[in-house]
């Protein structure tokens, strides 16, 4: 049970979350951010042995605690031919890994290989990563490794194909049709040929091509926008049994970051402040709800209604959640403040004669609050007004 490489075996050993933190830092983790998720690979791996056993550690003392969902992709082959058998499991940390799918390379009892895929929502603490055969020993094992965040739980769909020895297209592919936007695509390939390795190319993104013992196998994900059919394809020997695997997984609900758009705001008799908001990621149509709340000296709210009068305030909204792509968030109480207007004066003249009694009022409006003050125009004081 030694791995093909011990310069890969030191390189997958002792993965922390501090680690995974520095792969964000370098500008190693791939990430996807659409309108309505965001899907994190933060870290993908290969690893091979030769041997011929009835349990693999693939991994040493992998860390997945930071990841929300680990997956493993599984080619493997028993040793010889006329032996059955199958993947019995795949455990991460002592846990036993959720199976997506797995598929014989060929349906006679004597099949000579398997490939499967394999994954765990949430896996916690480090651990060692194994597979285990059942009715058969093993003849080596390359496996294909993505620790994800952003994820919902479970797997979405999964689908399987063979190739025969007929086929002589180099190319190995198996359909599938996810259901939810923004979908992560993992396929697993297998094949009865030791060279030329398989390989995963455009639009997938590798994570392994590997030879086995007299096999070879290959994994490699895509992250697709929009639900539908998908095809992931691998280059592959010609006129060779295979068999390839895909399983999607969809991604989890985001909480955005909200954020309360503040104007200029002055006194005008009117309810008036802050009403838009930006979210990160963008898209979230969450029905908004906004608490509007006088701060300081200014007593107002909580209330759905912007305020009217002059003073200082603070805005909230919150967003409903969106089904599966947005949960429920809420915005700080963003501060705003409406300033006092500048008074404007008008005063009403008449005409006015001297009848030896105090003459008719004048009134003067100050535009401040919705009240007009009244002055009293004394007689002989034509050229003063007192407001």
């Amino acid at each position: 049970m030694n791995p093909q490489s011990p310069r890969l075996n030191l390189a997958k050993q002792h993965r922390t979350p501090l680690f995974l933190a520095a792969l964000v830092l370098a500008g190693l983790v791939f990430i996807t951010n659409w309108a309505n998720a965001q899907i994190t690979v933060l870290d993908k791996q290969q690893a091979s042995i030769v041997n011929q056993s009835a349990a693999y550690t693939m991994w040493t003392g992998y860390n997945a605690s930071a990841a929300s969902k680990l997956v493993i992709g599984v080619s493997t082959r028993n040793k010889n031919n006329n032996y059955p058998g199958s993947i019995s499991s795949v455990t991460y940390n002592g846990i036993t890994m959720m199976q997506a799918v797995q598929y014989s390379v060929s349906a006679a009892p004597g099949s000579r290989g398997k490939v499967g895929i394999f994954y765990l929502d949430n896996p916690g603490a480090a651990g060692d990563i194994v597979v285990n055969w059942a009715g058969a020993t093993g003849s080596g094992c390359v496996a294909s490794l993505l620790a994800l965040n952003g994820t919902a739980t479970g797997v979405s769909v999964a689908s399987s194909a063979g190739i025969l020895a007929a086929d002589n297209t180099g190319s190995a592919s198996v359909t599938l049709t996810t259901t939810s936007n923004n979908s992560l695509v993992f396929a697993q390939h297998l094949i009865q040929a030791a060279s030329p390795l398989p390989t995963a190319p455009s639009p997938l993104t590798p994570i392994s091509s590997k030879v086995g013992s007299g096999w070879s196998g290959a994994g490699g994900y895509r992250l697709v926008s929009t639900a539908g059919s998908v095809s992931p394809t691998f280059t592959t020997a010609s006129a060779q049994d295979g068999a390839t695997v895909a399983a999607a997984f969809a991604p989890g609900a985001v909480t955005p970051t909200v954020t309360v758009t503040v104007g200029t705001y002055t006194y005008s008799g009117s309810p008036q402040g802050p009403n838009s908001y930006t979210t990160n990621p963008p898209g979230d149509a969450g029905a908004p709800t906004w608490s509007y709340v006088g701060t300081g000296a200014t007593s107002y709210g909580p209330s759905p209604t912007p305020p009217t009068l002059a003073g200082t305030y603070t805005a909230t909204v919150s967003l409903a959640a969106v089904g599966g792509s947005f949960n429920a968030a809420s915005s700080s109480a963003t501060a705003f403040t409406i300033s006092p207007v500048t008074p404007g004066v008008t005063v009403t003249v008449g005409s006015y004669l001297y009848n030896g009694s105090p003459l008719a009022a004048c009134r003067a409006f100050e535009i401040l609050g919705g009240s007009p003050i009244y002055r009293r125009l004394q007689f002989g004081r034509y050229h003063r007004l007192w407001v």
